[in-house]
């Protein structure tokens, strides 16, 4: 499995953000017919809120199989096969593999297409939220030179918001997609992508 870069989630939201300029410069030169609406914000809050409830089982299972690892039962040297291709696995992958590997006590089951799900929802999250940021600090641009009005005040400040909301969204998906990932096989190898 890949991991989300970071300079991908800065290209998505540098495209966003001219995107957002052009169109909004191009169609709405005055800047009145956009509407910014509190709601917005509220909604991507919600959203990592989602993101982050959905991950915290897979986070417990991937330390619940790091911890074993580290402490096999029995001193067996018992671990958890490599991935495909020689990849680190991924939660996905092995979260039926590593049922068997972890302490009944630690473990809170946790369904393989879940986790992959869970996954999905991290990665598409990061993505959403990248493209979020650029639209709204260039809308937040915009608006800024002409922001001595009362509406113009408050569209600013909205899209102010939904920056810092659409950055907490984002850093919540790439901090889930992390949880998703299982350790490495403690062989002292580094194999990240």
């Amino acid at each position: 499995m890949r991991l989300i870069r970071v300079s991908h989630l800065v290209v998505v939201g540098l495209a966003a953000g001219v995107l957002t300029w052009i169109a909004s410069s191009t169609f709405d030169p005055a800047g009145t017919a956009l509407r910014l609406t509190g709601w917005f914000p509220v909604g991507l809050l919600v959203l990592a809120g989602a993101v982050v409830v959905s991950g915290w089982p897979v986070r417990r299972l991937t330390r619940a199989v790091a911890r074993e690892r580290r402490e096999p039962p029995g001193g067996q040297g018992a671990g958890v096969r490599d991935g495909p291709l020689g990849l680190d696995p991924t939660a996905a992958e092995l979260a039926a593999s590593a049922v068997s590997a972890v302490r009944p006590s630690d473990l809170h089951r946790v369904d393989p297409l879940r986790a992959a799900r869970v996954l999905a929802l991290a990665r598409a999250s990061a993505f959403v939220g990248a493209a979020c940021t650029g639209a709204y600090t260039a809308l937040a641009l915009l608006t800024a030179p002409t922001a001595v009005v009362e509406p113009r005040v408050e569209r600013l400040v909205v899209a102010l918001v939904s920056v810092a909301a659409a950055v907490v969204v984002t850093v919540a998906g790439v901090a889930v997609e992390r949880w998703c990932r299982l350790p490495g096989d403690g062989s002292g190898r580094r194999r990240d992508p």
